[in-house]
């Protein structure tokens, strides 16, 4: 629950993973929650992305990838980024933390159809 998440970064539980498009979506776009939650804990974000060689492409509102047997998965991170304090400062960050979570999983790549990419 993103409520606790400054608590527990304070407290010594440094390791956090949040959905940013949140469990009703829409897919891919960023909402303030997990962003709000950094901010108020003063932890570092870092953005990360996935793509499978070959993969099936569920029907449902995220476009879930589910990767097939043998695929090759390939997982990219961004740099770290800090949220500064401040409304301004949580915009800035949607902002740079979108582009980033569309480098680490795209990474260039042309965007083709519900999700999938031109490999």
């Amino acid at each position: 629950m993103i409520v606790g998440v400054p608590a527990e970064t304070k407290a010594g539980e440094n390791r956090v993973a949040l959905t940013p498009d949140g469990p009703r979506g829409p897919a891919e776009r960023m909402k303030p929650g997990a962003l709000a939650a950094a901010q108020h804990a003063d932890a570092v974000v870092i953005a990360a992305g996935a793509r499978a060689s070959s993969a099936w492409w569920i029907e449902s509102w995220d476009r879930f990838c589910l990767p097939r047997p043998f695929a090759k998965v390939e997982i990219r991170y961004s740099a770290p980024f800090d949220v500064e304090a401040g409304k301004q400062a949580l915009r800035r960050g949607m902002t740079v933390a979108e582009r980033a979570l569309q480098a680490v999983t795209y990474g260039g790549l042309e965007v083709r159809g519900r999700g999938r990419t031109d490999e």
